[in-house]
């Protein structure tokens, strides 16, 4: 896809590609046999063999002229396969407010999103290798495995679907030829403690799954990820920066740079936390 300037967006626009490049990014988890990424009876929707978050997981709507209807089929489609499933919404779904309706399903909100984004070519993003005695390196092959099970720890996946998460975060991994992401991993003292994403994809560089354990916060080291894994997208001609932030890291973004277009909403069974 063309990269998308600066210049060429505006406010919906800003929000539509930030949207796209989270699309693209899920849909290469449907690379792997048996996964599919696609509509579902109006729902934009990962579907894996795995019964487990976050991976089956709808992420857009278009409930047309019966979004009550539609949206009760999705959720009878999972509960033939008796799976638990996760449901973004955001300002691109239709109806808009999505809440009522998920709500009414026994859905709750696990977390907010902020929609940013920021240009990439008046932010200078710098590189850091150290963060005191924290190293980052760009993620290798030779990482997939370490990665898969940081990715594992932090979505609660089960440990009896593993070998599947194996299969199917493989397919998306980045350090392999022709991939579409590439990653940041920090270490202290060989322990895994935080990482980035980079994603490529929808013409923007979207910026994914930041992550910092307890240990290792209120040391500038998601900044360091942050700021390391944009450096990259503006080397690789990429003028428009996107991300969805929580809460907590929102500060962050904004005094790198990115400014709010919207908002993005996921929802969770009541048994599920982010």
């Amino acid at each position: 896809m063309e990269i998308v300037r600066w210049s060429d967006c505006d406010g919906a626009r800003k929000r539509r590609v930030t949207m796209e490049n989270i699309w693209s990014m899920w849909s290469g988890f449907a690379r792997t046999e048996g996964c599919s990424f696609g509509d579902l009876h109006g729902a934009l929707c990962l579907q894996t063999p795995m019964k487990a978050h976050p991976d089956n997981i709808v992420h857009g709507f278009d409930g047309g002229d019966d979004p009550e209807g539609r949206i009760d089929r999705v959720f009878a489609h999972f509960a033939a396969r008796e799976t638990p499933f996760l449901w973004f919404t955001s300002e691109e779904d239709k109806p808009a407010d999505m809440a009522p309706l998920l709500e009414a399903r026994a859905m709750h909100l696990a977390e907010p999103l902020t929609l940013m984004v920021a240009d990439l070519r008046g932010m200078a993003p710098q590189i850091v290798w150290q963060v005191g005695d924290i190293t980052i390196t760009e993620a290798t092959a030779d990482d997939e495995d370490e990665l898969v099970n940081f990715i594992s720890w932090r979505w609660q996946v089960p440990a009896a679907y593993r070998e599947k998460a194996f299969e199917i975060y493989r397919a998306f991994l980045p350090g392999r030829p022709n991939a579409d992401a590439r990653a940041w991993l920090a270490r202290r003292d060989g322990k895994l403690v935080g990482k980035s994403v980079l994603h490529l994809g929808g013409g923007v560089a979207g910026l994914h799954g930041v992550i910092v354990t307890p240990e290792a916060r209120k040391c500038g080291l998601g900044h360091a990820l942050t700021t390391t894994a944009l450096a990259a997208g503006l080397a690789a001609g990429y003028e428009v920066a996107a991300l969805g932030s929580s809460p907590m890291a929102e500060s962050l973004y904004a005094s790198l740079g990115f400014e709010k277009v919207g908002m993005g909403y996921l929802y969770a069974p009541g048994e599920f936390h982010v």
